[in-house]
């Protein structure tokens, strides 16, 4: 504000701002909308700060930020970033703000860098198929219809008369992932949400994805984490020449509580140990996620 600059100011405010409630709330399912939810307040800052070619730079540059940080996959995450540095250099040169400058300086040759030394370099298919091959492992018992005690050790004292357990994947009726967009819907009401792949290479499917809604009619529209992990791996078994079979299956017969329902679902995360879930990430080092 001090050099006129006072677009990039209020940028750089409303960045600050969106980083504070990442902090506490960016774990949270759907979190990753509210950074499309800062576009339009973007939009309005610039019509209310505007000076010229200064407010329009700066106003892309951090568009381009907010963008990058709704990503999931690092690669895409990183470009995005790297493209909001030279609207900021525009900004800056502009404003004639050394400072900012050189901050632009640091923050490119970061993430040029990371490019190089990034543990996120694009799967190569051996990679890929021993990481479906270790999920397989842990899940293959399981749909062979063995008890929890023998597939996992009983590491989380799962017996094979628990709701769980109950729940068998394999009778439930796969659907297309683009279910949503039917006339009709498929499911109502309260439900339990699985989704599977299944690689032509292994003896039983894989389980990627345990979910919960109150209304299965609604759930999978709009944004969801999921869909864009599915993006993700999508993507790396194509660049890796293997085939994708998805799906989605419904289990209605679950509590319409919402306490009873999550807690059915933290009974069936630690069950199969599905690796898009937030709980089972860091256990199977999933590639397709930011986090990671």
């Amino acid at each position: 504000v001090l050099i006129g600059a006072a677009t990039g100011a209020m940028m750089n405010l409303i960045a600050m701002v969106q980083a504070l409630i990442a902090v506490p709330l960016g774990e949270l399912r759907g979190f990753r909308i509210a950074y499309l939810a800062t576009l339009p307040v973007i939009a309005a800052a610039l019509a209310f700060t505007w000076a010229g070619p200064p407010s329009a730079f700066a106003a892309v540059g951090f568009a381009l930020i907010s963008l990058g940080r709704y990503q999931l996959s690092p690669i895409r995450f990183r470009l995005f970033l790297l493209a909001a540095v030279l609207p900021w250099v525009a900004h800056n040169i502009a404003v004639d703000s050394l400072p900012g400058l050189i901050a632009d300086g640091c923050a490119f040759s970061t993430g040029a860098l990371a490019f190089n030394n990034g543990p996120d370099l694009p799967l190569q298919r051996e990679q890929l198929l021993a990481w479906q091959a270790r999920l397989h492992a842990h899940q293959a018992p399981l749909f062979r219809g063995e008890s929890a005690n023998t597939a996992q050790g009983n590491l989380f004292g799962a017996s094979p008369d628990d709701a769980a357990a109950a729940i068998d994947p394999l009778a439930l009726t796969p659907l297309a992932m683009s279910f949503w967009r039917w006339p009709e819907p498929s499911h109502r009401g309260a439900a339990i949400y699985l989704v599977m792949d299944r690689p032509a290479q292994l003896e039983q499917p894989l389980l990627l994805y345990v979910g919960e809604t109150l209304a299965a009619e609604r759930r999978w529209k709009g944004d969801h984490d999921c869909k864009a992990y599915l993006a993700a791996y999508g993507e790396a078994l194509q660049r890796c020449e293997l085939s994708a079979q998805l799906s989605i299956r419904f289990s209605c017969d679950v509590p319409r509580a919402t306490r009873a329902r999550r807690a059915l679902e933290q009974q069936l995360i630690q069950r199969w140990w599905p690796p898009f879930n937030k709980e089972t990430r860091q256990r199977w080092a999933t590639p397709f996620t930011a986090e990671l």
